[in-house]
């Protein structure tokens, strides 16, 4: 068992749509093993407690320091950010390898 590694993850925004009020989610994925967590919320705090579940929830039991990109001011992270201009990117050529969420 491995202590302290500093792992990134990846933060998105969501709704769950399982729920019949659609509350918000918070989805994080590590980037090392792809693990994924769900966690009701966003912003930073539920970022936060979505790391420490990774931790918590860890396929290899690693005790893993996990980092996400800094919140911007509206809310969103870097990588809501980055899917929203894909999202929206018509000019892209067909064929290009875009992911569409």
């Amino acid at each position: 068992m491995s202590y302290r590694r500093p792992v990134m993850v990846e933060i998105r925004h969501d709704r769950d749509d399982a729920e019949d009020h659609n509350p918000p989610i918070t989805i994080a994925t590590c980037k090392r093993c792809k693990k994924c967590v769900t966690i009701y919320g966003h912003g930073e705090a539920s970022a936060k407690r979505a790391c420490v579940s990774l931790r918590e929830e860890c396929p290899f039991e690693e005790r893993n320091f996990y980092q996400f990109k800094p919140f911007h001011d509206d809310g969103t992270t870097p990588d809501d950010a980055e899917r929203m201009v894909r999202r929206t990117d018509i000019s892209a050529p067909a064929g290009d390898d875009y992911d569409l969420y």
